[in-house]
């Protein structure tokens, strides 16, 4: 059996994630603009999870699921929220305990 030869181009690979972001955030703009003015707002001092995101007031459900991830990473973009470096199990019975990037404000001066 002949194997299939799989290609890896980081370069190309990047570019079809940010090509995804963004017509994920186009499809997604109104609820994309409220959800970013509530993380503004709202994001915890100290260290968390992306996924407290779902729990702010009024911030809805997007149209697609891939809209949070689009969501944190125009929070990061925007220099609202920053990667500590770490990462974290999730606890929501929905993911696995996968684990994730754990974020802090950027204007969040605590050790």
């Amino acid at each position: 059996m002949k194997q299939k030869r799989i290609q890896f181009d980081l370069f190309e690979a990047e570019r079809r994630r940010d090509d995804g972001i963004g017509l994920t955030t186009d499809n997604n703009l109104d609820w994309m603009a409220r959800a970013i003015l509530l993380v503004r707002l709202y994001a915890p001092a100290g260290e968390f999870m992306a996924e407290i995101f779902r729990t702010l007031p009024g911030i809805g459900t997007p149209e697609s699921p891939n809209a949070w991830g689009a969501l944190t990473r125009t929070a990061v973009r925007l220099k609202i929220i920053r990667h500590t470096g770490r990462y974290a199990k999730s606890s929501s019975v929905l993911n696995h305990a996968h684990e994730y990037k754990v974020y802090r404000r950027c204007d969040d001066r605590t050790p």
